[in-house]
């Protein structure tokens, strides 16, 4: 692994205000989106809500065939564009065939009336169906496969009630916050040295909520154009998870160098970690955004929320972890232990080369010229012997 920062003389942890000002003004202006979209839309319209949170209904087509794996995509926007046409809000799946199957099964989710009972739920998802849906994927479908039977009726259909998205979202919720309790919990046991374990728990929630609020924030200000549904609440414990084990990292090493550390202050020790970790983390969170970013745009629009929900919660992970989690423990620490040193006193250690120079033994004082005796191994005396042992203790203890 290439490290372009383990050596680099970067006084990280002076600078702790400058990001704790960047990471408040980006919330600030998520959550001022947040208030804006909750006077305009409602309190429970804050994000654009999909099928999963609304409720409704969704139905499955039995295709004559297997429909080209380079099309899907272009598949799926032609019969969301054809219901759009007909003002019917929609999100289109394609399950390819599996095992004794010969075809693919489309998987179309609509919303229904928010005032319609229970009741009359299932028969008014069958009239969609028979006037809308049903055609819309049949012109489709034959417009892709023109020898393929036409489809005359929904495979299944499936109703989401109020109810039962009020119940996933609470759970999801309810994920969130366990999930956070516990890692809170698992930080203070894990890193309780001298007393400070509730510090390291703090921090690193924080850092989670930082993200958390991120994602969500984002998704307010871009209400028009993501929407979450069940995959985001997937997305959130994804990106709750992948946080905390960047953060997780920096606190080992922050813990292994305190074990170490010798006249250095806490902020100083703090400034060595990070630059001993960051190279770690950012090529870590390249190799995540590369595959994000190849799933955003070659993925489909089925899987473009969720992966969008992810690509902004593993960058808000990436800084949180280092410019927030690590700085709160120097702010939260003595004002003795938040002093940087001046100039090259707190620089990493050397690399390998340079520290094989360092050690090296210093040069013996001139002394006055003795007269030339014959190269004989007579010539080693006591003193002589004495005095490379002396140098080998004094390399020893330099090491």
């Amino acid at each position: 692994m290439v490290d372009l920062f383990r050596y680099q003389h970067w006084d990280l942890v002076s600078k702790r205000w400058l990001y704790y000002v960047i990471s408040v003004a980006l919330l600030l202006i998520v959550i001022v989106a947040a208030i804006h979209n909750a006077q305009k839309y409602g309190a429970a319209d804050i994000l654009k809500r999909g099928i999963d949170f609304k409720g409704g209904g969704s139905v499955s087509y039995r295709v004559d065939g297997r429909l080209p794996e380079g099309q899907l995509a272009e598949i799926i926007g032609q019969i969301r564009g054809k219901l759009d046409e007909q003002k019917i809000e929609s999100e289109v799946q394609i399950s390819p065939a599996t095992g004794e199957s010969t075809g693919d099964v489309i998987i179309v989710k609509t919303t229904l009336p928010d005032d319609l009972p229970d009741s009359e739920v299932d028969a008014a998802l069958q009239q969609e169906a028979k006037e809308y849906i049903t055609p819309a994927v049949n012109a489709v479908v034959q417009g892709v496969l023109p020898d393929a039977a036409a489809i005359e009726k929904p495979e299944a259909t499936e109703i989401v009630t109020g109810t039962v998205s009020q119940e996933l979202l609470g759970k999801g919720v309810l994920a969130v916050i366990l999930g956070s309790v516990m890692i809170l919990l698992w930080i203070w046991f894990r890193y309780n040295i001298a007393g400070f374990g509730l510090r390291y728990g703090i921090a690193g929630i924080v850092a989670l909520v930082h993200d958390l609020v991120m994602v969500i924030g984002i998704f307010a200000l871009l209400r028009n154009v993501l929407e979450v549904n069940s995959p985001f609440i997937a997305a959130l414990l994804t990106v709750l998870g992948f946080s905390i084990h960047d953060t997780i990292v920096i606190f080992d090493r922050i813990r292994e160098n305190l074990r170490l550390r010798k006249g250095r202050t806490f902020a100083e020790t703090v400034n060595l970690s990070l630059l001993e970790t960051m190279a770690r983390s950012v090529n870590t969170v390249l190799t995540v955004l590369f595959t994000l970013l190849a799933l955003f745009f070659f993925g489909g629009p089925t899987l473009r929320d969720f992966v969008a929900a992810m690509l902004i919660g593993v960058i808000a992970g990436a800084y949180s972890s280092i410019f927030v989690a690590g700085q709160l423990l120097v702010s939260w620490a003595k004002p003795e232990e938040k002093v940087m040193p001046t100039g090259d006193a707190w620089a990493p250690a050397p690399a390998p080369a340079m520290a094989a120079a360092a050690v090296t033994p210093a040069a013996p004082a001139p002394v006055a010229a003795a007269p030339a005796v014959p190269a004989t191994s007579s010539t080693v005396t006591r003193d002589d012997i004495q005095r490379a042992k002396q140098a080998g203790k004094t390399a020893r203890r330099r090491r």
